[in-house]
């Protein structure tokens, strides 16, 4: 484990759109990480993106707080999609 003395805190931003056959596992893999303190934000397309039931599900197996699940609503005219979920 990092010591939380050197672990500032670390918000990681998962833009995801549609199927992805590994998606279940790369959100279990940034859950099971020994960083002390940090946020997963999953940006989701929309509420009606496939994607949903496979985060649902992930999520569901882990008891955290760490965890916050958002839709995009404002696609910006500068650029794509994904740099809009990262804004």
């Amino acid at each position: 484990m990092i010591p939380e003395t050197i672990s500032p805190r670390a918000v990681i931003i998962l833009p995801v759109r549609g199927e992805d056959p590994f998606l279940a596992r790369c959100i279990e893999s940034l859950l099971d990480q020994n960083y002390p303190d940090y946020v997963l934000r999953i940006v989701i397309d929309s509420e009606s993106d496939p994607s949903l039931p496979v985060i649902e599900k992930a999520v569901a197996m882990y008891s955290t707080d760490k965890v916050q699940v958002e839709y995009l609503h404002d696609i910006r005219e500068t650029c794509g999609a994904k740099n809009s979920s990262l804004l």
